[in-house]
């Protein structure tokens, strides 16, 4: 008999961490600077490492969900955002999740597609009754999920209202828990609007701290689409995300036609170019943030 023990010992339960899955989400106010295409590449990165990893189409235009192949959830189906309002009578918010295949991080990496009418959700949440503090909403609906996960991770819309401070407030560093775990990644550009729209991005960090009383960790920014070609814009753009120095620039990822393909053929960018440059650029970010 003990010998039949030795051989096979009674399972361990995996532990679970006390705040639950490390959540880090992907924002800026300004659109086009590639949070979609950075966040599912470091979510796929962080997959391809080993980590259960769960993305979130958490932008009303649901780019991220169009450009991995799947369709957007219709109006009259449940979502994440009527979860968040409380209008789902049955079905967990589990159901909805999809596997995203190809690569190394198959079996590792799923996504929370976009739902239609999630261009309602700011507006709802304004007149909501469901939910009293209107910023814990995105965290109370996707509770459920997070000890099934290691990372979630959150593609926030280009907007400054209720939504994105849900976002924000999701991120925050929870009681126990330890700084820079969670956070926020802001994918900028080397030109001179995306410094303004960070400047919006920081004052309402700031805003929901002080109001929250809570703190949140901007674990760095991500210099998106850089071509040192553009000139002198771009290298002198650069160096000033560079000098300031906290948060730091996480990586540079270069404007490449992979990321343009890999969307033109609904494909993740690990699974259809593995070893181009914008892809170590995906793992060194999730290196950055996962360490």
């Amino acid at each position: 008999m003990r010998l039949w023990l030795d051989e096979h010992p009674s399972p361990r339960p995996k532990a679970q961490r006390v705040t639950g899955a490390r959540r880090i989400i992907f924002g800026n106010q300004k659109g086009g600077v590639g949070k979609t295409s950075v966040s599912a590449g470091v979510a796929q990165a962080l997959a391809e490492s080993g980590h259960r990893t769960l993305l979130i189409d958490f932008d009303p235009q649901g780019h991220m969900t169009k450009q991995l192949g799947h369709p957007l959830i219709e109006i009259d189906s449940p979502s994440l955002a009527k979860h968040m309002l409380g209008e789902v009578k049955d079905g967990a918010l589990r159901d909805l999740l999809v596997p995203i295949k190809g690569g190394d991080f198959e079996d590792h990496l799923w996504l929370l597609p976009a739902c239609k009418d999630a261009f309602l959700l700011d507006a709802k949440l304004a007149t909501s009754r469901f939910v009293r503090i209107k910023e814990t909403a995105l965290e109370k609906a996707l509770e459920p999920l997070e000890h099934d996960f290691d990372f979630i991770v959150v593609d926030c819309p280009p907007s400054l209202g209720y939504s994105m401070d849900t976002a924000i407030y999701y991120c925050r560093t929870r009681e126990g828990e330890e700084e820079d775990t969670s956070g926020i990644v802001i994918p900028v550009l080397s030109e001179d609007s995306s410094a303004d729209a960070y400047d919006m991005l920081e004052e309402q960090i700031q805003d929901l701290i002080e109001d929250m009383d809570i703190g949140i960790a901007q674990l760095g920014f991500v210099v998106n689409m850089y071509d040192s070609r553009k000139g002198y814009v771009a290298t002198s753009s650069l160096e000033a995300w560079q000098k300031i120095g906290e948060p730091p620039v996480l990586a540079i990822v270069p404007e490449l036609k992979d990321q343009r393909e890999a969307v033109r053929v609904k494909a993740p960018l690990l699974a259809h170019a593995p070893y181009c440059e914008q892809a170590e650029a995906m793992r060194t970010i999730a290196r950055r943030i996962s360490g």
